[in-house]
């Protein structure tokens, strides 16, 4: 079964061709084109419908699954498993591949020449391998190459490092190196020409799961906690510690050298030799980073960190136990308990970091220097408390805020160089009527102050395709505080609304919004000095708009169902009437033959 992104399966076309690429006295080659079975649900279902018409065939021993390149193996692999979303997709049952078929073995194939400096890539794998592509507009091909090739490696249970002939003796061992640092407990064998025993690859009976699921390097280091240190310079090494993160500091120290995936995606990053260069001589080539932590602000949830490559994903995982009971805290056995109490330490609970850093030539003690001076400091942890949101700047990407219970009040606050984003529920309406501008005294008092204008924008949408909308200019000292009636809410569907005018102000749409704040000068506004104005003329530090609003029941949602309900009273009140005349009927006829 050959799966390709772009509408001409090449590879199929050459697999099952004239050329006799591959010669039985049966064969048969089965194309899935246009989308990936990864993730697409129509050729994940096509999938299982296949295999399951091969098994009723009885003709063949072994099923070859070749996937794309873009393909996200562990999502393939969990059709075989006994998934909920690949259960949704079945139409029957007993057709779900875990009855009928094992996945073998899970095989990844790389280029040793290439693979290098792919890792080291911020390109998108459809400009990096645009004929792939062609024929294809799938936001598959939007993935990052180094965040592909890295997740395909440390789910392999066998991994390929083809082209060695390509390369030295020593490059070919330090690419092994780097496969082994990623992922220490797969099959690493090195080929020319795609030349491997079969035995490796077919009928191996070498795959498993739950095996795949911990296999990543970053995931033993983090358990055993040991350091390793290899030939080539290729090493990793855990960085700990008890005090959270300032959000302002660690978004400085992330964006010198690499890039947040929100910023990634919605910017044409090609080139990044200035990030990659001071990476490399303050730090080593940092590889793969991974692990959790605290962020001093966000102290509610563990914050996931995921780096692949040239990318990083910071996002919200799981409430921390302090904050939960421990019947909440997903474990099975007494042993499982007292081994996460073991993580309790003072008055923050398990509150923590762990973080697993895996690279060549790494500059250990550097790279723990610098993580420590993005912590609080001593004096402002004795200050920090894990319920004050908006003590800190925070310039990270926002977390998403999902808006879900009616009656609540909507009462984000901006500050330059934040987001604040958030989605609505479904049949929900949100109401924005004020907003206010609040400045520390010494702002206020500062004489270029009053001539800085405070712009407050709405976006729509994600990505590079974001719809922006200004929803006030606030200025110091004469407009502070703006009356407005912005509505945006989210129906069911956009049919249930067609035809019904929400007013001014009033959106419709179920996509992720974005509040921000920017400061700008007054166009030809000086200073007392005569310095033009600009926002760096000040500190504006504690700068903040305060966002009021509420989030009810949207009223044409409760208009929808008013009008389904009179709908049905009235087919009721139809049928009754229709069931009453024949039972009327039906007596005139019984009268009539008594």
């Amino acid at each position: 079964i050959v799966n390709d992104m772009a509408g001409l399966n090449i590879d199929a076309a050459v697999v099952g061709g004239d050329s006799g690429a591959i010669v039985q006295a049966k064969k048969e080659i089965v194309s899935l084109s246009n989308g990936c079975i990864c993730c697409e649900s129509k050729l994940r279902g096509d999938l299982i419908r296949e295999i399951d018409r091969i098994r009723k065939l009885g003709e063949h021993d072994y099923i070859l699954i070749e996937s794309t390149g873009v393909a996200e193996p562990k999502q393939v692999a969990e059709s075989f498993c006994d998934d909920p979303e690949t259960a949704r997709m079945a139409e029957d049952p007993s057709k779900m591949l875990w009855t009928q078929a094992r996945l073998d073995t899970c095989v990844t194939v790389l280029d040793a020449n290439e693979f290098p400096r792919l890792i080291k890539s911020v390109g998108r794998f459809k400009d990096i391998f645009s004929n792939d592509m062609e024929g294809t507009d799938s936001e598959e091909g939007k993935k990052g190459i180094a965040d592909l090739l890295i997740e395909q490696v440390e789910f392999a249970n066998v991994i390929l490092v083809n082209k060695v002939d390509l390369v030295t003796n020593s490059e070919r061992d330090k690419v092994l190196e780097i496969i082994s640092s990623l992922n220490p407990e797969a099959k690493v064998i090195a080929t020319e020409y795609g030349v491997v025993d079969l035995k490796h690859i077919l009928n191996s009976k070498s795959f498993s799961m739950e095996e795949a699921e911990s296999s990543p390097g970053w995931l033993s280091s983090l358990k055993n906690g040991k350091v390793k240190t290899a030939r080539y310079g290729i090493s990793s090494f855990v960085y700990r510690a008890r005090r959270p993160f300032h959000p302002a500091r660690l978004s400085a120290w992330v964006r010198r050298i690499l890039h947040f995936s929100q910023d990634w995606n919605e910017a044409e990053t090609k080139d990044d030799t200035q990030q990659l260069s001071t990476m490399e001589k303050e730090f080593g080539q940092l590889l793969r980073s991974k692990g959790f932590c605290w962020i001093a602000g966000r102290d509610s949830m563990q914050a996931s960190w995921a780096h692949s490559g040239r990318i990083i994903h910071v996002s919200p995982m799981l409430p921390w136990c302090a904050d939960r009971p421990e019947e909440e805290w997903h474990t099975e056995t007494p042993e499982e308990v007292e081994e996460m109490r073991k993580n309790f330490e003072g008055p923050h609970g398990d509150r923590r970091q762990a973080l697993v850093f895996i690279g060549v030539q790494l500059k250990k003690d550097a790279l723990i220097s610098s993580l420590d001076e993005c912590l609080l400091t001593e004096a402002e942890l004795k200050h920090h408390s894990v319920t004050d949101r908006y003590r800190y700047q925070d310039t990270l990407p926002p977390w998403m805020d999902l808006c879900e219970a009616p009656g609540t009040d909507f009462r984000p606050i901006l500050q330059h160089g934040e987001v604040h984003k958030f989605q609505l529920a479904e049949g929900l309406l949100l109401r924005i009527s004020n907003l206010a501008l609040h400045c520390p005294i010494e702002v206020e008092n500062h004489p270029a102050f009053e001539l800085i204008s405070i712009k407050v924008w709405l976006d729509k949408g994600e990505g590079r395709d974001k719809f922006s909308r200004l929803l006030a200019t606030l200025r110091p000292v004469r407009l502070e505080q703006f009356s407005l009636n912005v509505e945006i809410s989210n129906l069911p569907s956009e049919g249930d609304c067609e035809g019904h005018d929400h007013g001014h102000g009033h959106e419709h749409n179920d996509e992720v919004h974005w509040l921000r704040m920017e400061l700008t000068a007054r166009t030809g506004k000086r200073t007392l000095s005569g310095e033009p104005v600009t926002k760096n003329n000040l500190n504006i530090v504690g700068v903040q708009v305060h966002v009021i609003g509420s989030i009810i029941i949207d009223p044409t949602m409760l208009q929808q169902e008013h009008s389904h309900e009179e709908e049905h009273s009235h087919e009721e009140e139809e049928e009754g009437e229709t069931e009453t005349a024949e039972e009327n009927h039906n007596e005139n006829e019984e009268l009539m033959e008594t």
